[in-house]
């Protein structure tokens, strides 16, 4: 027990290591390739974030242990948006927002969340269908990212190989001590009695999770909360189209009525992140308030 309590701990810290770096070194890309702080957050930080749901996802789904996948899937786009976004914005809300470029990826996540939920009522599954559709949006929303989104501020960074290496091992960092907080938050679970939706839904979820609360409070720190939000942002989408498509093409998944709750909140949680901004331009610590006090309905609704 002492041993998996220290693994774990030893996760918290490379995740959080690894956030700091990933995200460091994603703003220097940002300004390499001429690209908006926020497009690199949806996109490539996001995706080095969220490679550890991606791997649980798909491992459970190969193991049979639908539960697992879906709940972790979901749980980390609730963790992200509920949790993660209200704390982003009680420690920095952010001004001088894309208004129109948070409203398109707003609209991907509701796609992807409406196409889910669509499968659940119609066939109780999530199948091959639902994955070739969502990974084919994710295809859409990976390029609309990158167009037209250079600009002209200057260049001037880190070496090219100083990036890249610095991307590399925060992502590996991100990548292993998720996996050990995963493992041993698993086994500390069982050991309490937690069933499987539920494992899922808090120590896997807030495991994989954890890389995208460290990238958040590493760019609330660094000033740069237009990459925080739109790692947030991006993670999420990314837990839908990717998160859940690859899984549903390799291992359809059963899923049940508690899926459907989960999209419905994560897609709750999007909205209450994402509207304000996208009519004002800026986010607010109301929203950050009610953003966690949801998450703590939510999770004591699960509990009871």
């Amino acid at each position: 027990m002492t041993t998996e309590i220290m693994m774990f701990l030893l996760g918290l810290l490379l995740v959080t290591l690894g956030g700091d770096s990933f995200v460091g070194y994603g703003i220097s890309l940002a300004r390499r390739l001429r690209l908006p702080a926020a497009a690199v957050g949806a996109t490539v930080v996001a995706v080095g974030t969220s490679l550890p749901e991606i791997v649980v996802s798909v491992s459970a789904a190969l193991g049979g242990n639908h539960g697992m996948a879906t709940g972790s899937a979901l749980g980390s786009a609730i963790y992200n948006a509920a949790l993660v976004g209200g704390l982003l914005i009680l420690l920095r809300p952010a001004k001088n927002l894309g208004r129109r470029d948070l409203f398109k990826r707003l609209m991907f996540f509701l796609l992807a969340a409406g196409f889910t939920a669509l499968s659940l009522v119609k066939s109780g599954s999530l199948g091959v269908g639902l994955g070739v559709v969502l990974l084919s949006v994710f295809a859409v929303y990976a390029l609309t990212s990158m167009t037209g989104a250079r600009t002209k501020e200057s260049a001037e960074t880190e070496r090219p190989e100083l990036i890249a290496v610095g991307l590399i091992v925060g992502a590996a960092a991100l990548y292993m001590g998720s996996g050990m907080v995963v493992e041993n938050g698993i086994f500390l679970a069982h050991i309490l009695g937690i069933n499987e939706r539920l494992v899922a839904l808090t120590f896997v979820a807030l495991g994989t999770a954890l890389p995208d609360i460290a990238a958040a409070v590493a760019a609330a720190v660094r000033r740069q909360p237009a990459l925080a939000l739109g790692n947030i942002v991006g993670a999420n989408i990314i837990n839908l189209l990717l998160v859940i498509g690859l899984p549903a093409v390799i291992a359809p998944m059963e899923a049940d009525a508690s899926t459907l709750r989960d999209v419905t909140a994560a897609a709750g949680a999007m909205l209450l992140l994402l509207l304000p901004p996208v009519i004002t331009g800026r986010t607010y610590r109301w929203q950050g308030v009610l953003l966690l006090l949801g998450f703590a309905a939510f999770m004591t609704v699960n509990f009871v």
